[in-house]
């Protein structure tokens, strides 16, 4: 039996070599501080289509003039950075509150940069976050 394909560009990233992409952590950063919890750059030939997600949680109410978040940034190649998504705490967030981000399907070229990140202002309190980007990788 013979299989053909079609000449031309594929329009699926699946028949192309594809590789996984999968990183991610968790952290309650300490006060005062940022945390990385998740970071990809796309290689050089290379194309991806990928999901990225954070979410944060208030373990303990904020203090007095205390902020936290958790966003989701994209660094085009020869570009600017952009916000994807931002999860905004205000000061005095009630313990046990919850935030997360939709999953933010993104579709990369080679040299794109995607952060995921906590911040903590100086404080009080605590949060605990989560951030993870996951998908495939194939030739460009």
């Amino acid at each position: 039996m013979r299989v053909a394909f079609p000449s031309g560009t594929r329009s699926a990233p699946f028949d192309r070599n594809p590789s996984t992409v999968d990183t991610g952590s968790v952290a309650e950063p300490v006060a005062g501080s940022t945390s990385t919890l998740a970071t990809y750059t796309v290689p050089a030939n290379r194309r991806a289509k990928i999901s990225v997600q954070i979410a944060t949680s208030i373990k303990t109410v904020l203090g007095a003039a205390q902020n936290a978040d958790g966003t989701i940034t994209s660094t085009p190649s020869g570009g600017g950075i952009q916000v994807v998504h931002q999860s905004q705490w205000y000061p005095t967030a009630p313990a046990q509150s919850r935030d997360g981000s939709p999953a933010v399907v993104m579709e990369l070229k080679a040299g794109d940069l995607v952060l995921v990140q906590t911040h903590l202002d100086a404080g009080t309190g605590l949060i605990h976050a989560s951030g993870s980007i996951v998908g495939v990788e194939y030739d460009a």
